[in-house]
């Protein structure tokens, strides 16, 4: 067993060495794309926002819905 945990420490090493280098690229690609990466950025916050304005207006209808049914009997 000894042997197999000393293997898995290497190969963890050696993933975390590949995720670093993979996150750089990452960086770099962000940095040399950096009017894409915003737009993209803009339009998935935007997609956020919609869904959760959405949201809380339904619930609020929802409520005021309830209140009223409640009310009422």
């Amino acid at each position: 067993m000894p042997a197999f945990r000393a293997v898995f420490r290497k190969y963890d090493k050696l993933n975390e060495s590949i995720e670093e280098n993979v996150r750089a690229m990452r960086v770099v690609k962000s940095f040399a794309r950096e009017g894409y990466e915003k737009q993209k950025f803009a339009a998935a916050s935007g997609n956020i926002c919609a869904d959760f304005t959405m949201l809380s207006a339904s619930s609020r209808s929802t409520t005021r819905s309830c209140s009223c049914v409640f009310i009422s009997t």
